[in-house]
């Protein structure tokens, strides 16, 4: 009976509102493009290739315009400016780019709600920081192929976060699934079990009182004759 009461009272211990978790991360890959080109030219006995002046820029391009009612935004886009090799390229693409991250978190908002928008923007915003430290700390020692290689890279990241996201999402939401079914299959097994210990419980109260019945009419029988006796001797008296 307490088991059928638990599974009863049982809920899904996965919700689709639940945060993602484990977060979606930026992970700093094993190494970057300048160690990758110098282990491969080693490994083809070439040059290293020399670094051009062309690329040596500062990092302090016009400031960004605030983003008043999308505060995340604004970070994101500081992120990735920072990421990029050339600040201007950035400039020119900027517009646009914020942009995409915008519909991007309508398009999260539109299919998940509001918190789950939320959830989508405070992790692009830890994992565009983290990306942007990464491709920082080496951008000032880039040639100009090498940083045509990480502007690709550095572009590709931002769709590559959003799928991970929206699988996140959806696997979540399959656990949530699993686990609600799971939850309203035993919520049916303890309400068979509820009916079963009620039919238990009311055939032995039936059972007990056919019991009480027979030994109460047993005992009239037994006292029967000593009633009938004592009205007959009444009687005569």
């Amino acid at each position: 009976m307490i088991i059928a009461a638990i599974n009863f009272f049982d809920g899904p211990d996965i919700s689709p509102e639940d945060n993602i978790w484990p977060k979606i991360k930026w992970n700093d890959p094993v190494e970057n493009i300048i160690e990758k080109q110098k282990r491969l030219k080693n490994e083809a006995t070439n040059k290293t290739e020399k670094k051009t002046d062309t690329n040596i820029t500062t990092d302090t391009p016009a400031p960004v315009k605030e983003i008043k009612d999308d505060p995340d935004v604004l970070i994101v886009v500081k992120n990735y400016k920072r990421a990029f090799p050339d600040p201007k390229k950035f400039e020119k693409i900027k517009g646009e780019f914020i942009e995409i991250v915008k519909d991007y978190k309508k398009t999260i908002r539109k299919y998940y709600g509001e918190d789950r928008s939320d959830e989508f923007m405070e992790q692009l915003v830890e994992y565009s920081n983290d990306l942007g430290e990464y491709y920082y700390s080496f951008k000032f020692e880039l040639t100009d192929e090498q940083a045509s290689i990480v502007t690709s890279e550095v572009e590709q990241t931002l769709s590559t976060f959003v799928s991970r996201f929206d699988k996140a999402v959806s696997d979540r939401n399959s656990e949530a699934s699993m686990s609600e079914g799971e939850a309203r299959r035993n919520n049916q097994k303890a309400m068979g079990q509820i009916m079963w210990s009620l039919y238990l419980l009311g055939s032995v109260v039936v059972i007990i009182f056919v019991i009480l019945l027979f030994k109460f009419e047993s005992g009239l029988r037994e006292i029967s004759p000593s009633i009938d006796r004592s009205k007959s001797s009444g009687d005569e008296e």
